[in-house]
Formats: structure tokens, C-alpha cells, sequence
């Protein structure tokens, strides 16, 4: 048998075991090794391993951040259902629940009385059903589903003037098709909770709206006219939880959420999401 040793380097040879015939003949290859341990290694510089580590690291705790605060959103958002559930529903059956027991109490006494307060308690129930419908429906719009964003938030907007003096303008692109449903449903929440934070902060009788696509992206303002805020002394006292929840929606779906304002001068919420 006769051995080849050939050299690439410092751990990393070639060895290559030939048998020879008794005419001294070569008759075949036994084996071929090659070793390449540690060629990565010790060609990289040991700053360069040390910078790739820190890097590595670094994405590794980017995401842990990112998965935290998608699960503090989410949180967030089941705690402000659950607020909304109470303040909304539950009141309502509390109160026809003791209305019931009053009835019972004034039943064999004063019946007429009696059947005034059971129209009194139907009138109850019928506001809970009416209520609970709408939970359901700000929770998962049925008109999302059928006939996509521009019509949901339409829907949405004349619910919002309805209710409270906000004036809201709508400007939307009507050739807008249809969408990913995960980019409407994160794109109609975000909406829903910039315009929920204009009515209860901005002091603003005016807002807008603007959908529009622009080439491969979902271009969404909402903007105001009210009071504004110092975006840098809200966020240092942690009073800023819709808008964490606002830009965690927008990152789920690929997207990005900026804020601008200032005291006095409203504020305008800019969202771009890649569809």
C-alpha cells in the first residue's frame, strides 16, 4: 500500500491510500481523506468572529422583543374587550337582573306597576342585544368578510359620527381591490383605534381618513385637527399603549406605523403595508 499526503493548509490536507500489484503496478484507490476542520474558523478574523456573534445575538433578542410585544398587544387588546364587554353589556344585564327581582317583589301587590316595570325590563334586554351585536361586530366586522376595507370602515365611520360630534372626512381610492384579509383586518383595527384615540384625547370636531394604494403598498392617514401631544413625554411615562398596539399590528403584517405631533397642532398616524 503507498500513502499521498497533501498539504492545503494548516488542518486541511488531502490523503489519498493507493495498493500496488506485485508488478508495482497501481491497481486501485483504497481511500481518499479529506479535511477541511476548522478552515472556516481559522480563516475568520477573531474580531470579525466576535462581531458575527454580537450580531447574532443581537437578531436573536430583536426577536424575542418583537414576539413580547406582539403578546403585550395582544394583552392589551383582550383587556380593552373585556372593559368593553363590562361597561356595555354586562351593566345592562346587572340592571335587568334587579329589575326582575323588583318585579317579583311588586307582582302580587301592584300589578299594573308591575307590567310597567316588565316594559321597562324588555326595553333592557332588547338595548343588551342590540350591544352585544355590536361587540361582535366591531370585533370581526361580517361586512369585512363580504365585501372587504373601503366598505367596513365606511360602516364604521357613520357609527363614530352617529355617536359622538366627531365629523370625519373619507378619502379613499375606489378602484382599491381586494386585499390579504390579514392586512384588512390589522388596517381596519388600526384605524379604529387612531379614531377612538382622537375622540377620547384630542379634543378634535374634525378627522380624516385617506386609503389609497400606491404601486405594491396600502397607504392609510388618519389625521386630526385636535390638541395634539409631545410624543417623546408620552412615551417616557408609558401612557402609550394604543399606539404600541397600533405599531404591533402593523409589524404582524409586514408593515410600518409613523407618528407625528405636536401640541396644538393635531396629530396624523401614517401607515404603509406591503400587498
Amino acid at each position: 500500500m503507498l500513502g499521498f499526503f497533501y498539504s492545503l493548509g494548516f488542518f486541511d490536507y488531502v490523503a489519498i491510500r493507493c495498493h500496488r500489484g506485485g508488478d508495482s503496478n497501481l491497481v486501485g484507490v483504497m481511500g481518499v481523506e479529506h479535511n477541511v476542520a476548522r478552515k472556516k474558523d481559522l480563516g475568520t478574523k477573531p474580531h470579525q468572529r466576535a462581531e458575527d456573534r454580537r450580531k447574532e445575538r443581537r437578531r436573536s433578542e430583536d426577536q424575542q422583543q418583537v414576539r413580547e410585544k406582539i403578546i403585550f398587544a395582544q394583552e392589551l387588546e383582550r383587556k380593552r374587550w373585556a372593559l368593553e364587554v363590562h361597561d356595555r353589556v354586562t351593566q345592562l344585564l346587572i340592571d335587568v337582573h334587579w329589575r326582575l327581582q323588583a318585579y317579583r317583589r311588586k307582582l302580587a301587590r301592584d300589578p299594573q306597576k308591575a307590567q310597567r316595570d316588565m316594559d321597562e325590563i324588555e326595553d333592557l334586554v332588547a338595548e343588551s342585544i342590540t350591544e352585544a351585536k355590536g361587540l361582535i361586530d366591531e370585533l370581526r366586522p361580517s361586512v369585512l368578510d363580504d365585501v372587504g376595507l373601503v366598505a367596513a370602515v365606511k360602516k364604521y365611520l357613520r357609527k363614530v359620527e352617529r355617536g359622538n360630534s366627531l365629523d370625519v372626512k373619507l378619502l379613499v381610492d375606489e378602484k382599491l381591490d381586494r386585499i390579504p384579509s390579514e392586512v384588512e383586518i390589522a388596517t381596519y383595527r388600526i384605524i379604529q383605534e387612531a379614531l377612538t384615540n382622537v375622540r377620547r384625547h384630542a379634543k378634535a370636531s374634525h378627522a380624516e381618513v385617506e386609503i389609497r394604494r400606491k404601486e405594491n403598498d396600502l397607504i392609510v392617514r388618519v389625521s386630526d385637527e385636535g390638541c395634539g401631544f409631545n410624543i417623546e413625554a408620552v412615551n417616557a411615562e408609558g401612557d402609550n399603549w394604543g399606539l404600541v398596539c397600533m405599531q404591533e399590528r402593523a409589524k404582524v403584517v409586514g408593515g410600518s406605523l409613523g407618528l407625528r405631533s405636536e401640541p396644538g397642532k393635531g396629530t396624523t398616524i401614517n401607515l404603509k403595508v406591503p400587498i
